[in-house]
């Protein structure tokens, strides 16, 4: 529960020649999702971009559970909205099945920084195109609303495999 102590630790480590791995960061990102702090494990994610650390699948499942939560998160407050054509007061429990908007971290920054990771990592681009347009599919199952830097990750991810049908069909759809 002392995520703060974590995070600097953390940060701190390289300083005493300790570089974080993927467990460090598995088990870093795995408690502060499960506290709602979707910002800092995204920062956590990139911090791994930046050092070549390629996510675990139980990571990219812990991630996905938390978009689809975010999602439907993002559903109930747009329909207070409307409903009520004034925001809803946002409550700040913790409880994830019953927490609403706690910070401004969207669901598409969610899937959208999956995908950069996966583009990240070259070993098999086929796999990777693979495991990119299965999150493609689970956010329009979703029904989230794409955003051009989620386009970019994906059309990225289509150049370094060669796949130039499926760019084209990611072109089509941000021309919808």
């Amino acid at each position: 529960g002392r995520l703060d102590t974590a995070l600097k630790l953390f940060y701190t480590m390289p300083k005493f020649g300790v570089e974080p791995n993927v467990f460090t960061c598995g088990s870093l990102t795995d408690s502060l999702l499960r506290a709602g702090r979707t910002a800092q494990t995204l920062e956590i994610l990139q911090y791994m971009k930046k050092h070549k650390i390629r996510p675990s699948e139980v990571m990219y499942t812990s991630l996905l559970s938390r978009a689809e939560n975010l999602v439907r998160l993002e559903r109930k407050h747009t329909y207070y909205y409307h409903r009520d054509r004034r925001p809803s007061p946002i409550n700040t429990t913790q409880n994830d099945a019953d927490q609403e908007i706690t910070e401004d971290t969207k669901a598409i920054q969610v899937y959208t920084e999956m995908i950069e990771s996966l583009g990240d990592h070259t070993a098999d681009n086929d796999s990777t195109l693979l495991k990119a347009f299965l999150l493609l599919q689970e956010m329009e199952r979703s029904d989230v609303d794409m955003d051009l830097p989620c386009y970019h990750a994906l059309l990225k991810i289509c150049a370094r495999a060669g796949d130039f049908e499926r760019a084209q069909r990611v072109v089509q759809k941000l021309n919808y």
